[in-house]
């Protein structure tokens, strides 16, 4: 898998311009924990984490060990000992942000905020020769523990397993999923048989009471929202914990396997959810239109 670059993030976290949605995602999830379920060769989660995002990327055991953490390593960012006050600053930066109400900027540079000694130092790039800097708990307020640096963010990993009780899980893991301020799923919810185990962790992680600093906060933030004239310009917003549900209906007439786009938007307000669609249209499988939908998840006011 290749490295991610913070500077040009793949097109996970990039929605087709013909459709530009009302928010920025990218801003949105920096500075903040994120939860990616179903992380697969992690390609969601790193990116959301070289935009600046915190990031617990989750799968199986055998998907965690097999591939997962190889590529969370593969994307670490490496650091000098003298680099490193800057990268902690930076990440410093995107934790204030939620209090201050300021965020890392996307060019792939942000000025260190919160801490004097590091008045105007910007983010840097991976350089040359370098050796890996790992993040212990408590380090970074809002990384997870166990965390690595990724671009202007972090990534951690951990099993988690959607049929299975959660909080055995979470001694074993060393982290609560339900901490995260957000959550990404990105093509994850395609078979029945799993169907209702994600709804149940997504309905944990949304209706949980968080108690650490991040998850915690309920600042105003600042939000690029995209006008009628196509320009982006920063509104505050009131921050509310949402999953962001990307998924392609494989469904046929007679399909008894697979989830149907209707019944994932039921089933979610069903469980006391609200539904806004982000985006709907169609995608390429093998040659075959089917149907593509984008799904912005929060509890019912």
């Amino acid at each position: 898998m290749q490295r991610t670059d913070p500077s040009n993030p793949p097109a996970a976290l990039h929605l087709p311009t013909r459709h530009k949605p009302l928010f920025n995602l990218r801003h949105l999830l920096s500075g903040h924990r994120v939860l990616d379920l179903g992380s697969g060769t992690g390609l969601a989660g790193l990116s959301a984490a070289a935009c600046g995002a915190h990031v617990l990327l989750t799968d199986l055991a055998s998907v965690c060990d097999g591939t997962l953490r190889a590529n969370v390593q593969r994307n670490a960012l490496y650091a000098t000992p003298n680099e490193t006050a800057s990268i902690r600053a930076s990440v410093a930066a995107s934790i204030t942000s939620i209090t201050s109400g300021s965020l890392a900027t996307p060019s792939g540079t942000c000025m260190a905020v919160g801490d004097a000694s590091a008045d105007g130092v910007q983010c840097k790039e991976e350089t040359g020769q370098q050796e890996r800097r790992e993040t212990t708990p408590g380090r970074f307020s809002g990384a997870w523990a166990g965390a690595v640096a990724v671009g202007q963010g972090s990534a951690a990993v951990m099993a988690l397993d959607w049929t299975e009780p959660l909080e055995p899980q979470i001694q074993a893991g060393g982290n609560d999923p339900r901490e995260a301020d957000f959550i990404l799923a990105v093509d994850t919810i395609w078979l029945l048989d799993i169907f209702h185990s994600f709804l149940d962790i997504v309905y944990a992680v949304l209706s949980h009471e968080p108690v650490t600093g991040v998850a915690a906060a309920t600042a105003i933030l600042p939000t690029l929202a995209v006008q009628p004239d196509g320009n982006e310009r920063t509104h505050p917003v009131q921050r509310k914990r949402a999953c962001f549900l990307a998924f392609v209906e494989r469904a046929g007439v007679d399909a008894k396997l697979f989830v149907r786009k209707e019944a994932v938007e039921q089933e979610l307000q069903n469980r006391g959810l609200d539904v806004d669609v982000v985006l709907a249209e169609d995608v390429d499988v093998d040659g075959v239109a089917r149907p593509g939908r984008v799904l912005r998840v929060t509890m019912a006011n």
